[in-house]
């Protein structure tokens, strides 16, 4: 794989890393669930999960359509090489329970992905497509992820309880929850519609003013949570959560083109509210409510959109217009993964059985998916999509 074209087109990169961050972050509830392991891999699996497998994808997307969009420069080796190296630093040292150094590289992986984006913001060419509104959350998830970050690690150093499960909160729920509600629109227009959305400019700034209202209840809503009530907390990030998707994010929309995927986009994003406001009427089980945001929410959203990128990337278009079996199978057992993992405090006795079940389909989904959108990521391309 030419340098150029993954600096062009870093998912080549960043796609596989996450694959490989992805079977890190769940297999050792596999292997704790089957008495292997015997450490509780909680935080673990958590940090893993959210801070480097999600945050991969999601910097293999917004590296190669911030560029693209902006008419600007690619991302450089330097910034390509801090990412990979940040995000595979943290599963290791959230294993050993070193969280300060953890930290310290989500907090590297969030500078570096700040800069990039500001850096390119400026370097926008005057031809470039106008930047959606929703785009005011990208700078949200990044404080977010920034003061999340710097929270855990001023616990790790000695700070007190609450910075721990506050960072906790913003790292694992905000940076996300901001990225999807900074891109869902746009998502949607190109997945479902195959088109970006058009930025009408009479409205984009009546629109991004209440966007920005929006990302701040969101960021608001998490110390809310910690030193107010926990309930309203969940209940003002999901009800906004709520609106955003349907009302600009489109969560509702009849896709225009067939495929799969398209349909599971569809369906992830209507599950991103669902988590917050599951947990906000049920606090007691907040944390398996919350799964329906992760798992089939989240990770189904990665599913889908990095195999619409893939597709379209690799000269697959056809194929983005079918239902291949493994996007069945990704489809299925992350739903029932979902389910699995949703429920399984019902189980009582049989709870760890029950959450070795769940991790188990989701490993299986993401086994599929990885082997899947590796192989067609290394095969010459031969169509490049605009």
């Amino acid at each position: 794989m030419a340098a150029g074209s993954v600096r062009r087109e870093p998912f080549r990169l960043m796609f596989p890393v996450g694959v490989l961050l992805a079977w890190a972050g769940v297999a050792p509830w596999v292997l704790f669930g089957t008495g292997v392991m015997r450490p509780w891999p909680g935080i673990y699996h958590a940090l893993t999960m959210t801070q480097a497998f999600l945050l991969s994808i999601a910097i293999g997307f917004l590296t190669t359509m911030i560029p693209r969009r902006m008419r600007a420069a690619p991302i450089s080796r330097v910034e390509l090489s801090l990412c990979v190296a940040g995000v595979l630093a943290i599963p290791p040292f959230s294993a050993l329970q070193w969280y300060a150094p953890a930290e310290g590289a989500a907090l590297l992986v969030m500078i570096v992905l700040s800069q990039f984006a500001i850096r390119r913001l400026l370097q926008r060419k005057a031809e470039a497509p106008p930047t959606p509104p929703s785009f005011v959350f990208v700078p949200a998830a990044l404080v977010a992820g920034v003061v999340g970050a710097s929270l855990i690690l001023a616990s790790a150093l000695g700070g007190a309880a609450w910075a721990f499960a506050l960072g906790r909160s913003l790292v694992q729920e905000g940076v996300l929850l901001a990225l999807v509600l900074a891109l869902s629109p746009l998502l949607t227009g190109l997945v479902l519609r195959g088109a970006a959305p058009e930025v009408r400019q009479p409205q984009a700034g009546r629109a991004m003013l209440l966007h920005s209202v929006a990302a701040l209840l969101v960021l608001a809503s998490f110390p809310l949570q910690i030193f107010g009530s926990l309930p309203a907390g969940f209940a003002l990030r999901g009800a906004v959560a709520l609106i955003e998707v349907i009302v600009a994010g489109g969560a509702l929309t009849v896709a225009t083109e067939p495929g799969l995927h398209r349909k599971l986009y569809r369906l992830s994003l209507l599950f991103v509210p669902v988590g917050p406001l599951a947990a906000a009427a049920a606090p007691a089980l907040r944390v398996p409510a919350l799964h329906f945001t992760f798992v089939g929410g989240f990770s189904l959203m990665v599913f889908a959109v990095s195999s619409h990128v893939a597709f379209l990337h690799t000269g697959r278009e056809a194929l983005a217009r079918r239902w291949p079996w493994p996007v069945v199978a990704v489809g299925l057992l992350t739903l029932a993964a979902t389910a699995a993992r949703v429920t399984a405090e019902r189980f009582g006795d049989h709870y760890f059985e029950a959450l070795t079940v769940a991790s188990s389909l989701w490993m299986g989904a993401a086994l599929v998916w990885g082997l899947y959108l590796i192989a067609m990521i290394a095969r010459p391309p031969r169509e490049r999509s605009a």
